[in-house]
């Protein structure tokens, strides 16, 4: 299938894009996660986050890498990190 990119709760910046509410749960993630992905990343907050990872912990798919896209009211912002560069 390839990347499933979850938008939680923030507008898709792009078509494939699939839009989740906000601390997405089992009934928004468990029909995805179905189709099986190569790999999760995750538009939203901090919290957004942590659901996805909990939901992936509970389906035992902890081997799907995962990566994130931080919102302003992230953390990443608050500490002041630098954000990733481009590849």
């Amino acid at each position: 299938m390839g990347a499933l990119v979850l938008a939680c709760g923030v507008p898709a910046s792009r078509p494939d894009w699939v839009v989740v509410p906000e601390r997405p749960g089992r009934a928004d993630l468990d029909p995805l996660l179905a189709a099986g992905p190569d790999r999760v990343v995750v538009a939203g907050t901090d919290a957004d986050l942590a659901a996805v990872v909990l939901r992936l912990l509970r389906t035992e798919r902890l081997d799907l890498p995962v990566g994130y896209v931080p919102t302003l009211r992230s953390a990443t912002t608050l500490w002041r990190l630098p954000p990733a560069e481009r590849v």
